[in-house]
């Protein structure tokens, strides 16, 4: 069991420190991922099954890039 000690910034980043470590332990690290659109960046959870989510939200960001993909093909 893990559990930071102390206040201030220091315990806080004890305290991500620790979440990451327990994450990682538990195999839910490897589902931890950020959104690669350039306007974002957001970390998110891949909740998928076979962990191949890209984007935070397909409404937005992935949209918003496979439309610009798009875009560019066709011109």
């Amino acid at each position: 069991h893990l559990s930071p000690r102390g206040t201030g910034v220091g315990a806080v980043l004890a305290r991500i420190l620790c979440e990451a470590t327990i994450a990682d332990a538990q195999g839910i690290w490897l589902r931890a991922k950020l959104c690669p659109a350039e306007d974002c960046l957001w970390a998110f959870y891949d909740q998928s099954k076979n962990r191949s989510r890209r984007w935070c939200s397909m409404d937005l960001c992935g949209n918003r890039t496979k439309t610009k993909t798009y875009r560019q093909r066709h011109r």
